[in-house]
């Protein structure tokens, strides 16, 4: 795992194994948005708070589900035709969920093949693609994705989210963008002493990013 850490939270190991948020739906009326937890059958359901009849029925959006889940499986440890795997198969599967007015944000698998798309677009020098989904997973409400505030992804994220400002600073001689790197790595530094321990080499690695970064701004 890139986490540099043995992931215990609530979110990824909940009491009695009950993810709520995880077996929740979001009402498709703008005007409601409540969470609906999943229904039983299915049929054709309605949100218990506003009483608005869904557009899709439960199996629609289980069998969108299952097709993604399917991707992200499939593609966890892909290594070959990184470029197409992400523009035929990892995009078009987000963009199914991240479409559907039904599917809250938070919800896996959306997290989880943002995360992908993330990495993979890193891996293959493609750093504008990389920074979009790097500027979503650092941005309310997918930063609460680990709500704890020094739970130790939200350091990796500030990790990934300086290095790629970093990098297109540099592509682009761009101060500023080199500046908002440099500040996002020593915030990053501060919040990996609590979440990684104050000696670890995940904070020495932000430090040394953080000289590397000055030094390019000069």
């Amino acid at each position: 795992m890139n986490y540099f850490f043995k992931c215990a939270c609530p979110a990824c190991e909940p009491p009695n194994r009950q993810f709520s948020v995880r077996d929740s739906y979001v009402c498709d009326n703008p005007t409601c948005k409540a969470l609906i937890p999943s229904p039983y059958l299915p049929n054709n359901f309605s949100c218990p708070t506003c009483k608005k009849a869904q557009s899709m029925t439960v199996r629609q959006l289980q069998t969108l589900e299952l097709t993604a889940l399917g991707v992200l499986d499939k593609n966890l440890l892909v290594k070959d035709n990184l470029g197409r795997v992400l523009n035929s198969t990892l995009i078009p599967a987000l963009n199914g969920l991240t479409s559907c007015p039904s599917w809250p944000v938070l919800r896996q698998p959306a997290p989880g093949l943002r995360k992908l798309i993330l990495d993979i677009a890193e891996s293959t020098a493609d750093f504008y693609l990389a920074f979009e989904h790097s500027k979503a997973l650092s941005s309310i409400p997918l930063l609460n994705l680990h709500p704890e505030p020094c739970h130790p992804a939200r350091s990796v994220q500030a990790y990934k989210m300086g290095m790629l400002l970093a990098m297109l600073g540099t592509m682009q001689n761009d101060e500023d963008c080199l500046a908002r790197a440099k500040a996002v790595l020593q915030a990053g530094q501060e919040l990996a002493k609590r979440s990684h321990g104050v000696g670890s080499v995940f904070v020495s690695r932000f430090a040394d990013r953080i000289r590397d970064v000055a030094g390019e701004g000069r």
